[in-house]
């Protein structure tokens, strides 16, 4: 199961270098990235569920797909894991009531593992 789930993050990896849609090079994850890569953690302490959660590289003017699939949430006083490819990130949070949080600019290094915890943003 490790091996597919590498395999896939590799193919997502250089689908999304290929030009496919920034939120490719994210991806859900409950295991520790490899090579290329790193993770981005997204704890949640805004009182709400999270309903949508955006990745765009730092270049890019659109946010893509949502990484939670329209099926998932990250609950509130929970964490989500996504493995991520290196570079510079945009992130976002958005919460059923439309009400969002952004963090830009993040740099993810190979092997880096960093924690956002979203507040509300009131």
């Amino acid at each position: 199961m490790r091996r597919f789930a590498s395999l896939l993050f590799v193919v997502l990896f250089l689908s999304g270098c290929m030009g496919s849609s920034p939120a490719r090079y994210a991806s859900n994850s409950n295991s520790s990235s490899g090579g290329s890569g790193g993770i981005i953690e997204v704890a949640n302490e805004t009182g709400q569920s999270i309903f949508y959660f955006y990745a765009s590289s730092c270049s890019s003017d659109s946010w893509g797909e949502d990484q939670l699939g329209g099926s998932e949430v990250i609950s509130s006083g929970s964490r989500k894991r996504f493995t991520i490819s290196a570079g510079c990130w945009d992130f976002r949070a958005k919460m059923r009531d439309g009400k969002q949080v952004e963090r830009r600019n993040i740099r993810i290094a190979s092997g880096d593992a960093k924690v956002w915890t979203v507040y509300n943003s009131n």
